[in-house]
């Protein structure tokens, strides 16, 4: 399968049927998780709906992939499943000035086929873990030695206090 991952809508275009449903999948790039030192471990995958409701083309999908993510304790690698829904709307670009500024979140379409890459990519990066964690109780790695403290015990003295805060010491 190609690098996009296209819909036809000709059938609802044409008014033969009001819903249809499509399955597609595709390689997403691993540029798109450079930033955060990831990759894609398998392919993109979406099941999806679309309804014509008139001018407008309204469609819902479920996309599912893995992710190799680097820990933010210890930066050991380590897959992340990411499973999101997502709605859409679509509309041919002959129509595009009747829609207002406000509905910006329109996609507007020339032909029949639709590719509907970009906006499973977008949802695929927003459900991205914010911190990513290898399991719930990472120890992390030593900030003096950079041993990983899941795999060996550490015997660096850490000193917890804040050298601003130092002199508080002194108080008791």
């Amino acid at each position: 399968m190609g690098c996009n991952m296209f819909i036809d809508l000709k059938d609802l275009k044409s008014q033969l049927i009001k819903i249809e449903q499509y399955s597609v999948e595709t390689n997403l790039s691993d540029e798109l998780l450079e930033d955060l030192g990831g990759r894609f471990l398998e392919k993109c995958k979406a099941g999806l709906t679309v309804e014509r409701t008139g001018r407008l083309y309204l469609g819902n999908g479920i996309a599912e992939t893995k992710v190799q993510l680097p820990c933010s304790r210890c930066l050991k690698n380590s897959p992340y499943l990411i499973k999101t829904e997502f709605t859409f709307s679509l509309a041919e670009s002959i129509y595009e000035s009747e829609f207002t500024e406000e509905e910006t979140d329109i996609m507007f379409f020339h032909d029949t086929r639709v590719d509907i890459k970009p906006i499973v990519q977008e949802m695929i990066l927003l459900h991205l873990p914010m911190r990513m964690l290898c399991r719930k109780d990472c120890q992390g790695l030593c900030v003096i030695c950079g041993v990983d403290k899941n795999n060996e015990k550490c015997t660096c003295k850490v000193d917890e206090i804040d050298p601003r805060w130092e002199k508080l010491k002194d108080l008791q």
